[in-house]
């Protein structure tokens, strides 16, 4: 992984790098400890464009209540799509928890990580007739339609 980091790092220059920890410190609050284990779990971060960071991290931060070390920890969150992945499947998410069908303390990583086959297997086939009409909710959701009753 550092050997990635660092051909990342190579491949950006210094001064786009500089600013892209400087957004991680100021949207996450992390310390150079966190910005050092998020760029060697995530060395793509540091590709990323500014804006990207930022709307993830708000995201991340404020709609699905991470604390800034977890994102750290997983920091490959701030590399998927917000719009097509990481939106979608926290509606999803807060469906079921509203519903009581997944523990409330349900891994984040562990719903917006998995191949799109692996996630509808597991969060969204399973509750279809608890929830009428979730795979379609779902799917409007990843094309940008936030369906009514499944709102952020």
């Amino acid at each position: 992984m550092f050997r990635h980091a660092l051909s990342t790092a190579g491949c950006i220059g210094q001064e786009k790098v500089d600013a892209k920890v400087a957004v991680l410190k100021e949207t996450l609050g992390w310390s150079q400890e966190e910005v050092n284990l998020a760029v060697s779990k995530a060395p793509r971060i540091l590709v990323a464009s500014e804006e990207r960071l930022r709307r993830n991290a708000a995201f991340l931060l404020n709609e699905a209540g991470l604390p800034p070390q977890y994102i750290a920890r997983r920091s490959v969150l701030l590399m998927y799509s917000l719009e097509r992945r990481m939106v979608p499947r926290h509606l999803v998410l807060k469906a079921l928890k509203e519903r009581r069908l997944v523990e409330q303390d349900r891994c984040f990583f562990n719903v917006v990580a998995p191949t799109e086959e692996k996630f509808l297997e597991k969060f969204v086939a399973p509750y279809e007739e608890s929830i009428p009409g979730l795979a379609d909710a779902y799917e409007s959701a990843c094309a940008g339609k936030v369906p009514e009753g499944f709102q952020h």
